[in-house]
């Protein structure tokens, strides 16, 4: 059946017990026009022609536009683009700006995504039969993209998120994803009509933020999710899971405020999950979760260094764009400026980099060369580690020591090192966490596990 998702005007008097449905993605992709490449096809192979003209036979709703009441008469639809892409559900700014030019109307943008979404969750409620539950297929990392779904399911249609659930939707070898970071997982999201009941907005923040560490721990110790952006959906969902369960919440907020501490709450459950698996408190410094938070958001993995002229198996650093980064300020305290000038991050064209060792193969020597010109890039002298500001320095030098010297060498640098700066000790839980977390193609993986050893914490090839 086709219809229009705000009206479903063709299912006047049915009811469902269950409703699935995947909603497009915020502004992942431009539909309509990508899906003219088929429509012109379908078009001619599902209708009729007579003297040269294609006239209605099948789906005649798709491919042909009443001309009176009676559909006696029609015109042939040319292309989805030019009569369709105003009612599609999704963000296109290119196609925003031009129907505001032309017709005067602001079809693609965020608000009128907004609008149209939530028009088909309420049509959607209310062709549900009693508790009936509406399933939700939904996977993007632009907050935005979720402040659209929580207004249009939770604010507008009057639904309550009864649970959440991360699965994998996508390949890992997929063509879309080689060198990118990508999901390979949804949210897979559970509305009911339930009649919730308000929430306290601290105590339900401190329910979720418990929930989402809970979720998190489970997640690692099953592998049911990549360590990655992935394992920070399924903190996200428990977080929405326990916001979205109530009618409103006491004092009332926007849904994009919403969104907001969402995102925080969801970035402090993954830290939190990962360091209570690893058998540690939570960390104390920002510096050390928002690294640690980079680390796991933003991996590409590996990547061929062929096209650098080289044939080992290269490395590339992490990158997340500023409105990401922005929201590590909420969690952590720290703002974009404060990350680039501590040298975690790096402006890079319209990205922001994140410091890491990028060696260009998994070799002790490119390792090694790979930290020294970390350090030099961060305008960190070896010599002087006692002035190094921030657990991440600490860190970096560290693996750079543990490549170098001998498990009593470094053992006696350390111990030097650890009296004059009181930042060691974060360094050094941040080197057990990654080591448990990253994988072995990651060269702090590998440095890490050197400073583990070196310092007698590791016991039968994991950590003590």
């Amino acid at each position: 059946m086709l219809d229009d998702a705000t009206t479903l005007s063709k299912l006047s008097g049915e009811r469902f017990d269950l409703i699935v449905t995947d909603p497009p993605y915020h502004d992942d992709v431009p539909y309509t026009e990508l899906s003219d490449f088929y429509y012109v096809w379908l078009k001619r192979a599902l209708s009729d022609a007579e003297n040269g003209v294609l006239k209605p036979r099948f789906h005649p709703e798709a491919f042909f536009e009443c001309m009176d009441r009676e559909c006696v008469s029609y015109a042939e639809v040319r292309t989805q683009w030019e009569r369709l892409a105003p009612m599609e559900i999704s963000v296109n700014l290119g196609r925003a700006d031009f129907f505001r030019r032309v017709r005067g109307v602001e079809v693609g943008s965020n608000e009128d995504f907004v609008e149209k979404l939530g028009e088909a969750f309420k049509r959607m409620a209310d062709l549900l039969r009693g508790n009936g539950p509406i399933i939700t297929y939904y996977a993007h990392t632009d907050p935005s993209a979720w402040e659209a779904l929580i207004e249009a399911g939770w604010r507008r249609a009057g639904l309550r998120v009864t649970t959440a659930y991360v699965i994998a939707t996508e390949s890992e070898a997929r063509v879309t994803a080689r060198g990118k970071v990508a999901l390979d997982a949804s949210v897979v999201v559970v509305w009911r009509k339930e009649v919730g009941s308000a929430g306290l907005l601290h105590e339900v923040g401190r329910r979720a933020l418990e929930e989402a560490s809970e979720r998190v721990e489970e997640a690692i110790k099953t592998k049911s999710v990549a360590l990655d952006m992935n394992l920070f959906l399924r903190s996200l969902s428990a977080v929405l899971s326990v916001y979205t369960s109530h009618s409103k919440l006491v004092p009332e907020i926007s849904t994009r405020e919403l969104t907001e501490r969402a995102f925080s709450l969801a970035l402090r459950g993954l830290v939190e999950g990962v360091y209570k698996h690893a058998g540690l408190e939570k960390p104390l410094d920002p510096y050390a979760s928002t690294y640690l938070v980079l680390k796991l958001i933003t991996r590409a993995g590996g990547v061929s260094s062929e096209s650098r002229g080289r044939k080992e198996e290269g490395y590339r650093r992490g990158r997340v764009d500023r409105s990401f980064a922005s929201l590590l300020g909420v969690f952590s305290g720290l703002n974009v400026d404060s990350l680039i000038t501590s040298g975690v991050l790096a402006r890079k064209k319209d990205e922001l980099e994140l410091l890491e060792p990028e060696p260009g193969a998994l070799t002790e020597s490119a390792i090694k060369k790979a930290l020294e010109t970390l350090l030099h890039e961060k305008g960190l002298d070896p010599s002087k580690p006692e002035t190094f500001k921030t657990p991440i320095d600490i860190l970096h030098y560290l693996e750079l020591l543990a490549i170098q010297l001998t498990s009593d060498q470094f053992k006696k640098v350390f111990e030097g090192l650890e009296l004059k700066n009181p930042r060691v000790p974060e360094s050094v839980n941040l080197a057990r966490v990654l080591y448990m977390v990253l994988p072995d193609k990651d060269p702090e993986k590998i440095c890490c596990r050197r400073i583990l050893h070196h310092l007698g914490l590791l016991r039968f090839g994991g950590s003590r």
